[in-house]
């Protein structure tokens, strides 16, 4: 920040004594910058990757027709796809009326869209996941291709869930893996299923280590925003290998970098006021929810994705390689670990607690017609 104020002084004082033609030749940098915003961002992209997989390959984007056909009969299902990129995946494969079934798990229903099975439940919480996989279940459709975009930016004012997990670990990595292990579990996975799984995928970010990633996991206190969410992103690299392994009718699953979407994600780390500027800011550098969405489609609908059990891909149809750490086996094995766990505890607590529960007399009725009693407490 101290830079970014000097430089900013730097450049009134630069500009307050400029003269018109100073002016001008500002404004057409400025318009060049802006209108170049794509390419200038694809460009870090790429600087700041993992080389490129020699077992995959540069995709070129397939024309409908060929996505249409290469995608048609599937049963899809998007975790976290009511809006943003998620919303763009759904938007894309609903423009092809190729797919089979197309079922959308957000925090609202989508009740106006009658093409659509749309499942309600927040996935911030143990019992919501599990609420989920019970819907699922109940409905009885075996997935081909399945997305995962649910994700979250950290809450400093509210940074543990229900169940006192730290909120971007909850969604971003340990949802996903509860629902992922359920719908195994519970036979809805069609042979040779393929799994995506969007957050930051290829990118190699600077000063972590594997101890870093581990302490970001284990421990409950608020995170820095910079620590909060690139050590997530590697351990949900590194979840891959070890999902594909345990979960055996999974022939492919794929880690995703969108590309820059401007979503909503900002709203729940900054201010209200600021959303606008963030907004406006990111706008140049980005591309559409459905254009995301599409690439999302092409990967998913290539040969390539089939070539390995897990390969790790970006918004610019790039196979690369991930963060070394994504490779490391015993960051793999941690990271399942911890998973498990996690998992087994909150079942135990949960199991404890409706034993607690079912055991407290009196229960009142409520105003609203539920049943009113204490609330409960989580891990």
């Amino acid at each position: 920040m101290i830079y970014v104020a000097a430089c900013a002084k730097l450049l009134t004082k630069l500009l307050g004594r400029a003269d018109r033609w100073t002016w001008f030749g500002f404004a057409v940098i400025l318009a060049l910058a802006v209108s170049q915003g794509r390419l200038v961002f694809d460009s870090a992209i790429r600087l700041n990757s993992g080389p490129l997989d020699p077992d995959l390959s540069i995709l070129k984007m397939p024309s409908n027709e060929i996505l249409a056909e290469k995608l048609r009969g599937t049963n899809v299902l998007c975790v976290g796809c009511t809006k943003g990129i998620g919303r763009g995946i759904v938007d894309a494969l609903n423009s092809l009326q190729s797919a089979s079934t197309i079922s959308i798990v957000g925090r609202s229903k989508i009740d106006h869209i009658s093409e659509f099975k749309s499942f309600a439940f927040d996935l911030s919480t143990y019992q919501g996941c599990r609420a989920l996989s019970a819907a699922l279940k109940e409905d009885g459709t075996k997935y081909d291709l399945i997305f995962f975009t649910v994700g979250v930016w950290p809450d400093f004012d509210n940074p543990l869930t229900k169940d006192g997990i730290e909120r971007v670990v909850a969604i971003d990595l340990l949802a996903r893996h509860l629902v992922l292990r359920d719908l195994s579990q519970n036979d809805l996975l069609r042979d040779e299923t393929i799994v995506l799984n969007t957050l930051a995928s290829t990118q190699y970010f600077p000063f972590l280590s594997k101890l870093l990633v581990q302490r970001r996991l284990i421990h409950t206190k608020q995170p820095s925003f910079i620590t909060a969410l690139a050590p997530v992103a590697i351990a949900a690299d590194a979840y891959l290998p070890a999902a594909a392994l345990h979960f055996p009718k999974i022939s492919a699953i794929a880690g995703i970098f969108p590309g820059l979407v401007v979503t909503d994600l900002p709203r729940s780390t900054f201010p209200d006021w600021t959303i606008p500027i963030i907004k406006a800011i990111m706008t140049p550098f980005s591309i559409s929810p459905i254009t995301s969405g599409r690439a999302h489609l092409a990967i998913a609908a290539s040969e390539y994705i089939r070539k390995k059990p897990v390969s790790y891909w970006n918004h610019l149809l790039e196979g690369r390689r991930a963060h070394t750490l994504a490779y490391d086996p015993s960051l793999i094995e941690f990271v399942w670990d911890f998973l498990t766990n996690t998992s087994t505890a909150l079942e135990l607590n949960h199991s404890a607690s409706a034993v607690q529960s079912s055991s407290k007399l009196p229960v009142r009725e409520s105003r609203g017609g539920g049943v009113e009693g204490e609330t409960e407490e989580f891990l």
